[in-house]
């Protein structure tokens, strides 16, 4: 784990979870169920919930751009229950640390 917060990881892995646009757009329509994410984002989601989990990971991803706010998009509109899962639990960790100003 120490490696992979040494490098730019975190910063990596919020760039794979920005939404494509086309689901951007289905999600304004409310068409989200009919939909199918990239299976990227579900193991990039994955992977920012194990970062999270040291305290370090914690830090990089309030300091990476967008990373919460995409974490917090997923619980609001996506369907798929794992990702909510990840992205709920990344919240309270982040919440839990108590580095949210």
């Amino acid at each position: 784990m120490e490696k992979a917060l040494d490098s730019p990881t975190i910063e990596i892995l919020v760039n794979l979870l920005e939404l494509p646009s086309h689901i951007k757009n289905a999600n304004r329509q409310t068409e989200t169920d009919s939909v199918k994410l990239p299976i990227y984002i579900k193991y990039a989601i994955r992977c920012v919930t194990s970062c999270v989990r040291h305290p370090g990971g914690v830090d990089q991803l309030i300091q990476a751009p967008n990373g919460t706010e995409y974490v917090i998009q997923f619980v609001q509109t996506i369907r798929d229950e794992e990702i909510i899962a990840n992205s709920a639990k990344i919240t309270r960790i982040i919440l839990r640390e108590d580095k949210v100003s």
